[in-house]
């Protein structure tokens, strides 16, 4: 999964992962019979674009997202 804003650009939207944790919190989690997690990470990601001269950017505009991922195992329930 992929998160981010398109519309506001790093000097407005500077997203940070909360303490630093680079997955996700899993406190809430409802174990299931068919599924197990076996990975959870996440990884900050930073996106430069060229000056834009029609607005008079004068430096890069630069776009942040998080990328996410859950790997999960099938249980065998036979």
């Amino acid at each position: 999964m992929k998160f981010g804003t398109w519309t506001y650009d790093s000097s407005k939207v500077n997203l940070k992962f909360y303490r630093d944790i680079q997955k996700f919190d899993l406190d809430s989690y409802v174990k299931s019979n068919e599924w197990s997690i076996v990975a959870n990470n996440a990884s900050r990601n930073t996106e430069k674009y060229g000056k834009n001269k029609r607005f008079s950017q004068k430096t890069d505009i630069i776009f942040i997202d998080f990328f996410c991922s859950i790997r999960l195992l099938s249980r065998n329930l036979c």
